[in-house]
């Protein structure tokens, strides 16, 4: 089974629409978490019409934010998937597929610390010392080691310290991955450009 997320900013564009088609069918993924898609809930019956065939099933968090912060899209021949929460945060899921059975959070995370901290309350309370493979993927929005971060600007220490508090109390830690290690540039010159790594793929230890 494959499971990709992809931070499309913004996906009312046809040519995004088309992009993210053929990455599926190129990369033959069976599921994929799709964020910031920005698209209203009364256009998106149509865009996700013009992306996804009859076999694929689709959710989203249009109940709880009214901008398609998170879409969960899923071929419905290969894998199960049920839809345990539903969040503004993220979507927890419950998937089977060929006797694996693991939780899987697709999250975008929010850009404020107060935010935030409701996401870290929330994991601690969905996964906290789950014996239950649980497997999180997408923008958390904000950097967890002092190497995450290449900017003239220091590491925001608090918002760091949260992120680690939640991972140690879950037992979370990163999946190991090859490509690029920045996710996220603020594409500002000079000494004035960041890089980070926002988004990342996460298991707690149940995975080892």
């Amino acid at each position: 089974m494959i499971i990709s997320t992809w931070n499309i900013r913004g996906l009312n564009d046809p040519s995004k629409q088309l992009e993210i088609g053929a990455f599926l069918l190129h990369h033959k993924v069976d599921l994929v978490g799709i964020l910031e898609t920005r698209v209203r809930e009364h256009n998106g019956l149509r865009v996700q019409r013009s992306i996804f065939s009859h076999t694929w099933k689709l959710v989203s968090n249009y109940q709880c934010h009214d901008n398609g912060r998170i879409w969960v899209a899923w071929r419905s021949s290969r894998v199960h998937l049920e839809v345990i929460g539903v969040y503004d945060q993220l979507l927890w899921c419950l998937v089977k597929n060929n006797g694996v059975v693991f939780y899987l959070a697709v999250i975008y995370g929010l850009n404020s610390r107060e935010g935030r901290l409701r996401l870290w309350g929330l994991l601690d309370s969905l996964i906290g010392c789950s014996s239950v493979p649980c497997l999180l993927m997408g923008d958390f929005n904000v950097t967890l080691f002092d190497e995450d971060k290449v900017s003239s600007h220091d590491v925001d220490r608090a918002n760091v310290k949260d992120f680690r508090s939640c991972c140690a109390y879950t037992g979370l830690v990163d999946l190991p991955h090859t490509g690029l290690t920045f996710t996220w540039c603020n594409k500002q010159n000079g000494l004035d450009r960041t890089w980070c790594k926002l988004d990342r793929v996460m298991g707690n230890a149940a995975w080892f």
